[in-house]
């Protein structure tokens, strides 16, 4: 028995996948359903699977339409603001494994940004140092064969 229910809802997601013509557009239903999975923490691919809306309509109408795309953003955001709240209050509290974890947090990007920083830096000396050599040897080239 769950064969064949299987093998139906293949052959129906076969069906729609395939289907040639207009590009589907997500309607005021649609829009309404992705907000509820963003809002319970859905990625976007997830939620575009169960909402059966191929992603790169989801992001053609992120990228054309400024209303959805404003609505999506601030209802994928809510468990990062809740989440903020959470950890705010718990510091409030006094909270000693949150303040740890919090402080320990703020270094690691700190160190990760001073990291950058001096990767960005080499890199520019290296680049810098590697085109004087260059020219050094396009000039050296240009003596000889003058």
């Amino acid at each position: 028995m769950e064969n064949r229910d299987t093998t139906k809802q293949q052959l129906i997601s076969n069906q729609h996948s395939s289907v040639m013509g207009r590009p589907r557009r997500i309607t005021e239903g649609d829009t309404y359903y992705l907000i509820e999975l963003f809002k319970k923490g859905y990625t976007v691919t997830i939620a575009c699977r169960k909402a059966g809306i191929p992603s790169s309509t989801y992001y053609d109408e992120f990228a054309s339409n400024e209303d959805f795309s404003d609505k999506v953003t601030a209802a994928q955001e809510i468990m990062t603001v809740q989440a903020t709240r959470i950890i705010k209050g718990a510091l409030s509290r006094g909270d000693l494994k949150t303040a740890m974890w919090f402080l320990d947090r703020q270094d690691r990007r700190e160190r990760n940004a001073q990291r950058a920083k001096e990767y960005r830096l080499v890199k520019k000396l290296t680049v810098t140092k590697s085109y004087k050599e260059t020219q050094s040897v396009e000039l050296e080239i240009d003596t000889v064969t003058d």
